[in-house]
């Protein structure tokens, strides 16, 4: 859940962002029973847009807020998830045949 809500809150934050005013029309709201790793991840990528948005050349989302994201995302599984890690490294092909 907290993955997804940080996905939908940059992606709100990014339409919701007006370069030439350099500010947001809207934003989502930080819901108090969130988790606190969530909630800050929340307010960073906030920042970043804030940051960067404004920027007219080259591809900033993809440069700068997109990566951004991803650290993000890790942090938050890596902090609200309990567990020893030893589930990351597994890999799983499939092969479907016709």
């Amino acid at each position: 859940m907290s993955c997804d809500t940080l996905v939908n809150c940059t992606s709100s934050l990014l339409s919701e962002y007006d370069s030439e005013q350099e500010k947001f029309c809207t934003a989502p709201e930080i819901l108090p029973f969130y988790p606190d790793p969530l909630k800050e991840a929340m307010h960073i990528m906030r920042r970043v847009i804030e940051g960067v948005g404004w920027v007219k050349w080259g591809d900033v989302c993809a440069n700068v807020i997109e990566p951004h994201l991803g650290y993000s995302l890790r942090r938050v599984e890596m902090t609200l998830q309990p567990g020893t890690g030893v589930g990351h490294s597994l890999v799983g092909v499939f092969e479907i045949p016709k």
